[in-house]
């Protein structure tokens, strides 16, 4: 590096001929090391093994960066199993589409549509929850479920909340106050309003769980 910076500051600045072919050269032969290196790097890192979590993991000889992007997957997938739950990438539109539907995506309303699997593990969690008459706010579903093991993100867990509820499965309780449609969209689609989830706690809606999609 030492080397490379000096021959670009000597480059042009009107010394001997002599000194002028030695930076060349230096030039040439700091390029062909810099090239041997590189090689060399992607022959190691298209061979070495690849460890996560202790483990060897089972990925292909060859490009040195789909064999890293193959393992960083395979360490998202140990640290959080749970993550894969979510089926659907959700973005900020996902959460419009849930509480106000068109024609194409009525199915999320009115349950017709049987509870996928994130929305199940949501449920049984906050089922748990009320059996054992423990406290539950938006804060605690936010914490458990962006944690290990799910890893969940800010918009795949407002969107499995929002079809939890248009179901009807549960509502929004905040100062004593059911929260309508139209609050509950603004509540879980701020992230600025994350300080009041925590002083905002759920009910279920329904006394005969057995109604519930299964």
């Amino acid at each position: 590096f030492q080397t490379d910076v000096y021959c670009r500051q000597q480059t042009g600045s009107g010394g001997s001929s002599l000194t002028e072919r030695i930076i060349r050269d230096k030039q040439i032969l700091n390029g062909e090391r810099k090239s041997s290196l590189i090689k060399q790097l992607q022959d190691c890192a298209g061979r070495a093994n690849i460890y996560v979590m202790g483990e060897i993991v089972s990925v292909k000889k060859g490009n040195p960066k789909e064999r890293i992007e193959e393992g960083f997957q395979s360490l998202v997938r140990k640290s959080y199993p749970k993550l894969q739950m979510l089926s659907v990438h959700y973005v900020e539109s996902s959460l419009n589409k849930i509480f106000y539907p068109d024609d194409h995506s009525s199915l999320y309303s009115g349950g017709v549509q049987a509870m996928d699997e994130a929305e199940k593990e949501m449920w049984a969690f906050i089922q748990r929850k009320f059996n054992a008459k423990e406290y539950l706010s938006l804060k605690i579903l936010y914490e458990e479920f962006g944690s290990k093991q799910y890893g969940w993100y800010f918009w795949g867990i407002s969107c499995v909340l929002a079809k939890l509820f248009v179901r009807d499965s549960i509502e929004f309780i905040q100062g004593n106050k059911q929260r309508s449609k139209d609050e509950t969209f603004v509540l879980l689609s701020h992230r600025k309003e994350f300080e009041d989830r925590k002083s905002t706690r759920l009910n279920s809606s329904h006394t005969d769980i057995s109604r519930m999609p299964s």
